[in-house]
């Protein structure tokens, strides 16, 4: 049986698993509360709350849909607090600490329920192909 741990131990793996998030991204919130003439929400993604994030593309990962990249996976940490819901999007605006041009950024859904790990939520995400929206 694996020993539970003590709260000094998950408070320390939280601090090391923020310490190294050296990415930034921004919650897009599909129609941020505002409604149209109709009273329908807004269409469009409007940017929110900025966290310190863990940026993971690994291999990189593709499904093909009549023989074009339908999606592009990745693994996103936060920090174990973060308010976030699956209908929300995040948008990647620094890579290991540097400010991406408006051209760099990359925004990504989210696939799934995020889940919480030991010292922070962990989602599985997949870029968002904004030609393929239109």
């Amino acid at each position: 049986m694996m020993r539970v741990f003590t709260t000094t131990e998950l408070s320390r793996m939280r601090d090391t698993q923020e310490g190294a998030m050296m990415d930034t991204c921004v919650r897009l919130r599909y129609g941020a509360g505002t409604t149209d003439a109709y009273g329908m929400p807004d269409v469009g993604w409007t940017e929110a709350e900025e966290y310190d994030c863990g940026l993971d593309v690994g291999k990189r990962d593709e499904m093909m849909d009549e023989a074009q990249v339908a999606g592009e996976f990745a693994v996103l940490r936060l920090p174990i607090d973060t308010e976030i819901s699956r209908l929300d999007r995040l948008r990647i605006t620094k890579r290991f600490g540097v400010e991406l041009d408006e051209d760099e950024r990359i925004d990504y859904e989210i696939v799934g329920e995020p889940r919480r790990g030991a010292s922070g939520l962990i989602l599985n995400i997949m870029r968002v192909d904004h030609e393929r929206e239109s």
